[in-house]
């Protein structure tokens, strides 16, 4: 269901959306995923919503939701999720808008993401294939985020307060990456740090080298995980859609199962100032 649409240069929240969050009593976690159209945002996210992994994933966020440019914002699963051993509620956010064409779906883009950082414990950043300059360039609303977002707090104004926990989730990437000091395997998080603190060399690099700092500054807790193919045939990657969670390649299911548990055991509410986000 629709949380948030933009029209023209104003975010419109869905009072009936709304309804729903107003009447959960307990404490809420929200966890959000953002990037670009086609990357697998919504089948990520419907592989998480899928509990006993047994059933096709067709069901949950729809293609609609983020084709359709009156519906372009943010997307709730309408059924908040219990998380593990905790009366804390789980709200899933898949959110859109940042590559839109006119000025005013820019223009809102850009407070749709400030928002969605606001508001969210888990803010997860889906990409294909490997992090270079594009998916570093496709961050670059983090160089307007000061416009956006102003947080006053014992005269101290700073982001990275406000901003949530960073998951970096690259997709059909299969991590054989060589530490350049001693040629052993980088993991994730590894990978990630070396790609953000190269310097790059290349076009615009002075915008992009710009983002990794404000990356860096702003997401104190940061993470990277790395899915390979779900099928590993191209052929099957057509009935992709009907295919069982316990159907898919084993190492994409071991990575799902991690970030099923960041997210259902470790994840942790909203905190602003010491209080939590209600």
């Amino acid at each position: 269901i629709n949380l948030i649409e933009f029209r023209r240069d104003k975010l419109v929240v869905n009072e009936e959306a709304l309804k729903i969050i107003k009447e959960i009593k307990e404490n809420i976690i929200i966890v959000s995923i953002f990037g670009k159209e086609r990357t697998g945002k919504s089948y990520l996210m419907n592989c998480i919503l899928d509990s006993d992994e047994r059933h096709t994933v067709n069901e949950g966020f729809k293609m609609s939701c983020q084709s359709n440019p009156s519906s372009r914002g943010i997307c709730i699963w309408n059924t908040p999720i219990s998380k593990s051993n905790s009366n804390e509620k789980i709200i899933f956010c898949d959110s859109n808008g940042i590559y839109c064409g006119n000025v005013y779906e820019q223009v809102s883009g850009s407070k749709l993401l400030a928002l969605v950082l606001l508001i969210s414990s888990l803010f997860i950043y889906n990409t294909m294939n490997d992090i270079t300059s594009k998916s570093l360039n496709d961050l670059e609303l983090l160089l307007h985020l000061d416009d956006s977002i102003h947080i006053n707090h014992n005269g101290n104004s700073e982001i990275s307060e406000a901003c949530p926990k960073f998951m970096w989730a690259i997709r059909d990437f299969d991590l054989q990456k060589l530490s350049p000091k001693n040629e052993e395997k980088m993991t994730s998080d590894e990978y990630m740090e070396h790609c953000l603190k190269e310097r790059f060399g290349g076009a615009n690099k002075d915008e992009i080298n710009m983002i990794k700092v404000n990356f860096i500054r702003y997401f104190k807790q940061r993470e990277c995980i790395t899915f390979p193919r779900p099928l590993d045939e191209d052929k099957d990657l057509i009935i992709l859609r009907k295919a069982q969670i316990n159907e898919l390649e084993d190492d994409f299911q071991n990575e799902l199962r991690k970030l099923k548990n960041k997210i259902f055991k470790l994840s942790k509410v909203k905190m602003i100032n010491g209080k939590i986000l209600n």
